[in-house]
């Protein structure tokens, strides 16, 4: 217990000075506040809005529209930090500490199916991975939603095995958290009742009870959010982002690909034509954007399949990271040689490695192999443990990863790395679980849960 307890301190710690060192702005710095370099989707125009009392709008002046895109609880976080703390620098601090707790958050998770010494290689593979901590240091969803989601994942995770009605009333709250800061898990939840039932292996009347208490509480946190869209808007939904993404991102991404153009080119043409730009897509035209796309989906197979493809290696592979350290300072080059060519000729690689090697063009190219490698063996640990035992707490690992990455496909080319957040500790699980079985016998005791 007590070596459990230092290694949960060093992945803490660890995740605590990564952070620290990526954030653009430290939270110790005296220079004045530059939100261009740290302010990104409006969430802090609307915190402010909402400070000096001008409602949920990311609008700069009246008559200060109300949002219908973002969702309420991260501005309100960083609205009450800034009223607390009389400015922003501590909400980087917070969000640090978030960051390491959810590497701590990891290491459980990954303690449910790994032995504890590979779970710690996930805490401290979390606590590392630079555009995760620097992502603590903007005023941006993912810090936030990530710790909401994986702590409410664990604690769904926890609950099935146990069937324990706090734990599965505690994961509704949670989940609808998370859901309340960005909306993309606003349909998971229902596909977790799937894995309950899979691991109850009987619908009972206590399973049905725990079951209805779960998506009950789920829907209860996120009721007054939609009745307020629905006083406000008409319509009783979260936001309006999906028919943004369809419409603004997805359509022009295929006709791009298809056509063989730039996805600029693609998205003004394709505005121009139908009189309506990404920005202007809103709940009440929604119906007319939604049919636009869907029939422009439709015209163009081929790029919906290539743009299917490209989104799925961006999900997986992206590694962002010559834009994090541009962003913090560092001169970086993005152009480099094709990494899978790269990857294929190691001497080449070495090569480019040692002319690189004073300043940090190497990094984008290190971490794009990293991530490469990292989703084939997250592949073949998951087709181990197929082998092996496919559990429904296996499922649950596998459906939420599936999850997030198709949920990505809506945004086509405007996919990066970022997408891929929330769902890094538990592709790591897959790849030290690759790894403990290639590696280590397993002790008895430690099947698959």
């Amino acid at each position: 217990m007590r070596s459990e307890t230092y290694v949960l301190i060093a992945i803490f710690l660890v995740a605590i000075v990564v952070r620290i060192y990526l954030e653009p702005i430290p939270f110790y710095s005296t220079a004045p506040f530059d939100a261009d370099k740290v302010a990104f989707d409006g969430y802090y125009q609307i915190a402010n809005n909402l400070l000096l009392g001008h409602g949920f709008s990311i609008e700069n002046e009246a008559p200060y529209s109300p949002d219908a895109e973002r969702t309420p609880l991260y501005p309100l976080f960083v609205a009450g930090i800034f009223k607390i703390f009389h400015g922003p620098q501590l909400l980087f601090l917070i969000q640090a500490m978030l960051g390491a707790m959810t590497a701590v958050i990891a290491y459980f998770i990954a303690k449910e199916f790994l032995s504890p010494g590979f779970a710690a290689g996930v805490g401290f593979l979390t606590a590392l991975e630079p555009y995760t901590a620097y992502l603590t240091g903007l005023i941006m969803t993912e810090t936030v939603f990530t710790f909401l989601f994986l702590l409410g994942f664990y604690v769904f995770l926890r609950s099935i095995g146990k069937k324990n009605i706090f734990l599965i009333a505690s994961a509704g709250i949670l989940l609808g958290a998370a859901t309340l800061v960005r909306p993309t898990i606003q349909y998971l939840p229902f596909a977790f009742l799937i894995v309950m039932w899979l691991s109850w292996k009987h619908a009972d009347a206590k399973f049905f009870k725990h079951a209805a208490l779960f998506i009950g509480i789920f829907l209860l946190v996120l009721f007054p959010w939609l009745v307020r869209n629905y006083q406000v808007f008409g319509v009783p939904q979260i936001s309006d982002s999906p028919d943004k993404n369809l419409y603004g991102y997805l359509a022009p991404s295929i006709m791009a690909l298809e056509k063989n153009t730039s996805y600029a080119d693609s998205a003004q043409s394709y505005f121009l034509q139908h009189g309506i730009t990404e920005a202007q897509v809103n709940f009440k035209n929604a119906p007319q954007t939604r049919a636009i796309a869907i029939q422009t989906i439709a015209q163009y197979p081929q790029g919906l399949a290539e743009s299917i493809v490209v989104t799925m290696w961006t999900f997986f592979t992206n590694d962002a990271y010559a834009s994090m350290l541009s962003n913090i300072g560092y001169a970086v080059s993005f152009s480099h040689p094709p990494v899978l060519a790269l990857l294929l000729h190691p001497q080449e690689f070495v090569s480019f490695l040692s002319s690189t090697a004073r300043g940090v063009d190497w990094v984008p190219i290190v971490g794009r192999v990293f991530w490469i490698l990292v989703s084939i063996a997250a592949i073949v640990g998951g087709v181990i443990w197929t082998r092996q035992k496919a559990s429904p707490a296996f499922l649950l690992i596998i459906g939420t990863i599936a999850y997030f990455a198709l949920t990505t496909v809506v945004v086509g080319l405007g996919a990066t790395g970022r997408y891929r957040i929330p769902v890094e500790p538990l592709i790591f699980v897959l790849v030290l679980y690759a790894l403990q079985t290639i590696f280590q016998k397993r002790p008895h005791g430690l099947e698959p849960v």
